[in-house]
């Protein structure tokens, strides 16, 4: 497995069993830290690790991956519509076909813990040598979580950088990565509406703020908006926080953003 990953453990009790299985292993790819939910399982057995085949994985399975996970990083639900199944990119060199289980799992998609998924043999290990890896990203329901303000110089009313604080992270706060470039008056619109203005505009994030006045992480990025809609939690947008201790839930933003804080001036 990829040195550069750290390791979720979502069942390590030994009285908690799947067909001899002791416990499943969920790594987070920590070297992609905008993919905030891209896991690898692996299955213990014994003294043995064995890792869960991209040929085996259907999004039911994928999706019941991902709520189980969601149980440790506070987002979620998620339904398989928003689970995607990845493979090949992050491993550069494909495992040996003895590395796979020769089980997977036939779940349903509405079971909360892969352990209550039924598991059913595989004829081939693994034909493509591919560790299958679960990109989860929670559905359109569970994304009701944030909330806005302006972050600017004290003698301005207004305008600012937009502020972000995401309830379903222990209240996670910080700003709004405008990675693509595409951050357009349709966004501020949405933005300024929430906190109670009738227009919204976009402006340069230098004019609005100093470096000592800025919070130091980004919770989301890439909001797209149409414009009638009532807050950003309606828009899509990619989350760039990782939970790094699934016991506390203690959650880490990325201090740098690929683009400009995005800003806006509402009247």
């Amino acid at each position: 497995m990829p040195s550069n990953a750290f390791i979720f453990i979502l069942s390590v009790s030994a009285a908690v069993s799947v067909k001899a299985y002791t416990s499943i292993w969920t790594i987070r790819h920590a070297s992609h830290p905008y993919k905030t939910e891209l896991y690898t399982t692996e299955f213990v057995k014994g003294m043995w690790r064995y890792l869960w085949c991209a040929d085996h994985i259907r999004l039911e399975d994928a999706v019941v991956l991902c709520n189980q996970v969601s149980e440790y990083n506070g987002l979620g639900p998620y339904d398989v519509a928003s689970a995607r199944v990845e493979f090949g990119a992050l491993h550069k060199d494909r495992a040996e076909d003895t590395a796979f289980t020769n089980e997977t799992f036939a779940c349903v998609g509405t079971e909360s813990h892969l352990r209550d998924c039924p598991l059913v043999p595989v004829a081939e290990r693994c034909p493509s040598g591919n560790v299958g890896q679960v990109d989860c990203n929670p559905a359109d329901n569970a994304r009701k979580n944030l909330t806005t303000s302006l972050v600017s110089l004290p003698q301005l009313t207004g305008i600012g950088l937009v502020k972000v604080q995401n309830s379903s992270l222990e209240g996670m706060a910080g700003l709004i990565c405008n990675e693509d470039g595409l951050w357009s008056r349709n966004e501020a619109e949405v933005v300024c509406k929430s906190l109670g203005y009738d227009l919204g505009f976009i402006v340069t994030p230098a004019l609005v703020s100093d470096n000592s006045s800025l919070p130091h992480s980004f919770v989301i990025k890439n909001v797209k908006c149409q414009g009638p809609e009532s807050s950003i939690n309606d828009c899509p947008h990619t989350d760039m926080c990782q939970s790094i201790d699934y016991h506390e839930k203690n959650f880490k933003c990325p201090n740098q953003c690929d683009g400009d804080a995005a800003a806006v001036f509402c009247n």
